[in-house]
């Protein structure tokens, strides 16, 4: 059971480091994908309804500092300007 939660984590990494990998200035990361981003990345669907707690509970969770991955923790970071921004 513990292989298949590590493979699991590990399959949602890799995953998570492709879409950080493909934001460039010329494809930049969708408004609409931020948003969806921002709910698998706080683990809270209705993230919306509070968007900074959502924010800092994810930022606690994803810190390298803490046993986070510093790419996914860039890749928040990305996905929480574009959702403050707003659609464009």
């Amino acid at each position: 059971m513990e292989l298949g939660r590590d493979r699991r984590r590990r399959e949602r990494l890799e995953r998570l480091h492709a879409i950080f990998d493909r934001i460039t200035p010329l494809t930049p990361l969708s408004y609409v994908d931020a948003r969806l981003l921002m709910a698998e990345l706080s683990g809270d669907k209705l993230w919306f309804l509070h968007p900074k707690p959502a924010y800092r509970s994810a930022s606690r969770q994803w810190h390298p500092d803490v046993g986070g991955d510093a790419k996914v923790f860039r890749l928040l970071q990305v996905v929480n300007d574009t959702v403050e921004r707003g659609p464009r």
